[in-house]
């Protein structure tokens, strides 16, 4: 079974006694959200987008790095600043009278520094753009972290949805079968120790009906925290259209996630960008060569005063630095090798994703077929227990046990029908897919 495909007769059966929704729904919502209305997963996903702290940390981080690229390009073009200044130095009694000089010096040019030859600033400003694509990358892998998380909570919540609707169900049967046992007993059809059974049933579907409230308590409030809403929000998921089918044994998934993790995506970036630190180290081996202006009015004393300019050539040739360009390259190796080496790292970690999401949901599109034809046995052996209870060749301890058996099936249905939908998504995040 793919998921997208409506769920076998047995599940159908489920499904309309308690209001089983199919959700699997992953896009953008365009309308505005009433927080009083019931939430579809799009719409839960859009709020955790722009409400979870993590997440909008992230992009934060990746605008910062953004920024940066526009420091870093700013070196390849003329540096022009105002400089200006007045010095005065006056007679003091510490030097003899003959030797003691009043001067005035101002001057007020404006600088310019352009670089001619300087393999520096382009290796930072290659660093600028691998930190920037990296940030992003990273932007990428926290969204679909936590579109994974959103929809596991949401999945979370149907499914506690679901379980407190069955565990009802079987409250309501057991008071059923209470009250009949009663009408036996006083008939004289049944004897005492039945009604006791039926009573002690009675108390445990109201306490599994509890748990089950407590269970979906908890799991609306998980999803709460992750929407950034609180924990006092009433959440409420409604069903939405299910997505294509996947199929989990498609050879192209390999290739597929390869292409779309973000994961790898900022690891090859930050492997560039340690290649780029690498260039840069190296660049302090050879010389920089700068033009260098000014232009500025001076007055060395009051009878000589100009308004000119005047250029130069700057070359700035390392010759003894005692090791320190080799030490920084040396380094700067070293973090390339780790670089690639975290890169390769993450290359096996989404191949071992992408293999065991797919297992996973093998594994859960066959426990779904299973727990369907367990649910249409249960119906069925409970079926025959009515009849023999009926009959009188069945206690009501037979009975009672059918029903807690059909109950444990339902919850086994339903649980798996849910683990598919998660067995899904987590396929998706594998392949990349679930990137805001």
């Amino acid at each position: 079974m793919l998921i997208g495909k409506k769920p076998t007769p047995g599940i159908s059966r489920i499904v309309q006694l308690v209001l089983l929704p199919v959700a699997l729904l992953l896009g953008c919502a365009g309308a505005a959200l009433a927080i009083s209305a019931p939430l579809s997963l799009d719409e839960c996903i859009r709020m955790a987008l722009a409400h979870n702290p993590g997440y909008q940390g992230s992009r934060l981080a990746a605008e910062a790095a953004t920024k940066e690229i526009g420091s870093a390009r700013a070196g390849f073009f003329p540096q022009i600043v105002f400089d200006g200044s007045f010095l005065e130095t006056s007679p003091t009694s510490l030097v003899p009278t003959w030797a003691a000089v009043s001067v005035g010096k101002e001057y007020e040019p404006l600088t310019l520094d352009q670089a001619l030859y300087d393999r520096g600033i382009a290796g930072q400003f290659e660093v600028a753009q691998a930190d920037a694509r990296a940030a992003r990358a990273d932007v990428r892998v926290a969204g679909g972290d936590l579109v994974q998380r959103v929809m596991a909570a949401y999945f979370q919540v149907l499914q506690a949805s679901d379980s407190v609707g069955i565990a009802r169900l079987n409250q309501s049967g057991m008071q059923r079968q209470l009250a009949a046992t009663i009408a036996q007993n006083r008939s004289g059809d049944s004897p005492r120790i039945d009604v006791s059974r039926a009573e002690l049933a009675l108390d445990n579907a109201s306490a599994d009906l509890e748990a089950a409230k407590g269970a979906l308590d908890s799991a609306r409030i998980a999803l709460g925290s992750l929407l950034g809403v609180g924990p006092d929000l009433e959440i409420q998921p409604v069903a939405s259209r299910s997505l294509s089918p996947l199929a989990a044994s498609s050879p192209s998934l390999l290739t597929e996630a390869e292409s779309h993790r973000p994961e790898i995506l900022a690891a090859k970036a930050r492997l560039q960008g340690a290649r780029a630190e690498l260039a840069v180290a190296e660049s302090t081996r050879y010389p920089k060569v700068h033009l260098e202006g000014a232009y500025g009015w001076y007055a060395n004393n009051p009878d000589l005063s100009y308004l000119g300019w005047e250029a130069e050539i700057n070359v700035k040739v390392p010759l003894i630095d005692w090791d320190r360009s080799r030490s920084q390259i040396d380094a700067a190796k070293l973090r390339c090798a780790q670089a690639r080496q975290d890169f390769d790292r993450q290359k096996l970690a989404v191949d071992r994703d992408v293999r065991e999401a797919a297992t996973q949901l093998q594994t859960a599109e066959a426990q779904v077929e299973l727990a369907s034809r367990s649910v249409d046995q249960a119906r069925e052996t409970v079926r025959m227990a009515e009849a023999g209870y009926r009959a009188g060749n069945i206690s009501n301890l037979d009975l009672l046990i059918s029903d807690r058996q059909l109950m444990q099936a339902r919850l086994r249905a339903s649980s798996s029908y849910y683990q598919s939908l998660m067995a899904q998504a987590g396929l998706r995040w594998a392949l990349g897919e679930l990137t805001p």
